[in-house]
């Protein structure tokens, strides 16, 4: 469950047109608890082209809520 998330450090670093097929890389760079409830999960988020040309690149911080 993700209560919030937040992009923060954006690289753009090549165009996206129509009709491009659009990979997303998912890394965990940190888990931090934050109450007894829930905890934030820090990403780095590469987005790659047809080509595995990188297009985009950035941190993602969301909120997840821990499983009961």
């Amino acid at each position: 469950h993700t209560n919030g998330c937040r992009f923060t450090q954006q690289r753009l670093q090549q165009p996206v047109s129509a009709g491009d097929r659009i990979k997303v890389q998912l890394t965990v760079k940190k888990k931090t608890p934050r109450t007894d409830t829930y905890g934030e999960v820090r990403w780095h988020v590469t987005l790659l082209n047809q080509n595995d040309a990188t297009v985009a690149e950035y941190e993602l911080l969301t909120m997840h809520a821990y499983a009961s």
